[in-house]
Parts: C-alpha cells; sequence; structure tokens
C-alpha cells in the first residue's frame, strides 16, 4: 500500500513539474504587474489607501476577534472559492484560459499590496506584509499553483482523449486531479489558520508603531 502510495505521487510530480514551473511565471508576471499598479496610483488613490489601512490598523489595535470559527470558515471559504475555480476549469477544458488569468491575477494582488505597503510605510510596511500577507499565502499560493498547474495538465489530458479515443486513462486522471486537489484543500485549511490564529495577534504587536 506504501509503495503503491509513493509511485503515486511520484506519478503526480512527474507529470506537474513543467506546468508548475509554467504557471510560477505567470504568478511572477502578476507580482511584477501589481508593482507596476502601484508606481501607476494617482495621489488621491494614494490617499485613500492610506485611510483605509490606517482604519485597518487601528481595528487591529483595538479589536479582538469576537468569533474564531465564523473568522476561519469565512476565509478558508475564500480559499475555497479559489481551489473550486480550478478544479471546474480544468474539467471544462474550455475553462483553461481562465486558469492562467486565476495566477496572474492572484500574483498581481499579492505583488500589489506588498509593494504598496513597502513604498508607504517602508521597513514597518515590509514587516507587516511579512506579518500579515505571508504566511497564509506562503502556504496558499504554491496549493494555488499546484492546482492550477494540475487543471492544465488534466485539460490537455482531455482533449487528447477527445482526439484519439481509447488512448487515455481518464478515470486514473481524473482520480489524480480530484485526489490533488484535495490535498491541496487540506493545506489551505492550514494556511486559514495561519491568517487567523497567527497573524492577527503578530499585526497587534505591530500595529502601534505604524499609526
Amino acid at each position: 500500500m506504501a509503495k503503491f502510495q509513493l509511485r503515486f505521487w511520484q506519478n503526480v510530480v512527474r507529470a506537474h513539474i513543467s506546468p508548475v514551473l509554467f504557471v510560477f511565471v505567470l504568478f511572477a508576471m502578476g507580482c511584477l504587474f501589481g508593482f507596476m499598479l502601484v508606481m501607476a496610483l494617482s495621489i488621491d488613490q494614494h490617499q485613500q489607501l492610506s485611510s483605509y489601512i490606517g482604519g485597518f490598523l487601528q481595528t487591529a489595535i483595538q479589536g479582538e476577534i469576537s468569533d474564531i470559527q465564523l473568522t476561519f470558515w469565512q476565509a478558508y471559504s475564500v480559499h475555497l472559492k479559489w481551489l473550486a475555480l480550478t478544479w471546474m476549469l480544468g474539467i471544462s477544458v474550455i475553462g483553461l484560459p481562465l486558469v492562467i488569468v486565476l495566477d496572474f491575477m492572484k500574483g498581481a494582488l499579492v505583488g500589489f499590496t506588498i509593494t504598496y505597503l513597502t513604498t508607504q510605510f517602508s521597513w514597518k510596511g515590509l514587516l507587516f506584509s511579512l506579518l500579515a500577507i505571508v504566511p497564509g499565502n506562503l502556504l496558499f499560493v504554491p496549493a494555488l499553483l499546484i492546482c492550477s498547474a494540475s487543471s492544465i495538465t488534466f485539460a490537455i489530458v482531455l482533449v487528447r482523449a477527445r482526439l484519439q479515443p481509447g488512448g487515455q486513462h481518464l478515470g486514473r486522471s481524473f482520480w489524480r486531479f480530484t485526489c490533488l486537489h484535495g490535498a491541496m484543500l487540506i493545506v489551505a485549511a492550514v494556511a486559514a489558520c495561519l491568517e487567523v490564529f497567527l497573524s492577527p495577534y503578530l499585526l497587534r504587536w505591530l500595529a502601534p508603531m505604524m499609526v
């Protein structure tokens, strides 16, 4: 049984190396795009964002999480939607370009947020990013990229199966595809735990220095 599981995951890794590199490059390009968006912001937009962040910091200083369980499910539901979308786009085939857009968008969001905080608050903004953004995304971003690569691979398998009927084992490929997404849902749950149980307490320590 253990040998079968090891062979299963070895085949999964071998099949997804190239797609993972591809989606990682897309994510990195999104981060670069987010950086350029910050540079293109007008003065009014900077002021609006600064006001929003100031309110967020005040909330971090004053407030406790009233319902941890609800907050966890809210954070996890966001991750769940991203991963579920990659799964659905993978089995639809025609949604494959949207998987690429999702990875680019995620990179743009992360790049924009980190760049803006760093340019606005210098080293404190960088520290804020490390405490508020990085812990959860350190797990969720790889999970999203792996799921995206899996969706691309499975969509290619579906296309080949339609062009060459009987040449592809769709049942086995679908099983791998779904199991991989299921494993990444567990990773996403851990990421949500970090966002709910760790980041708020670290931010409560840092927020007074940034206000």
